[in-house]
């Protein structure tokens, strides 16, 4: 019996800090994916797309995701912040990608419209 607890102790010792890194993995890829966040404006020039948007003054990094389709170009901000409280200050910021192909005559389309998170943006509900 004294054998089994020593190996279970043995066991707990090695799985519990490897499960707990695990959860640290995914808690910190989680935070990192980033929340959509409303565009405020964007410029294409050739196939090279700058895109503003307003942020807090504690975000820790964004990205641009980009999805093109026949007739529209979906673009997509995602900002996250540092997991600590901030004020609600504005800052601006800007985001570039570049397109597989030119704009052209195809609509561009605010990503974050399409989640539910950010509801009642009023640029979502124009015409």
């Amino acid at each position: 019996m004294l054998a089994f607890v020593r190996s279970r102790r043995r066991w707990v010792a090695v799985v519990a800090p490897l499960l707990l890194l695990a959860l640290a993995v995914l808690w910190w890829l989680e935070l990192r994916r980033g929340e959509p966040t409303p565009v405020t404006s964007f410029a294409v020039d050739g196939s090279r797309v700058d895109v503003t948007y307003t942020g807090s003054d504690c975000q820790d990094g964004s990205r641009l995701e980009v999805t093109e389709e026949a007739t529209r170009v979906v673009l997509t901000v995602r900002a996250w912040e540092f997991p600590t409280g901030c004020n609600d200050m504005g800052v601006t910021y800007r985001v570039s990608a570049t397109l597989d192909e030119p704009l052209g005559t195809r609509e561009v389309v605010d990503g974050a419209c399409f989640d539910d998170r950010v509801g009642g943006y009023p640029a979502c509900s124009a015409p």
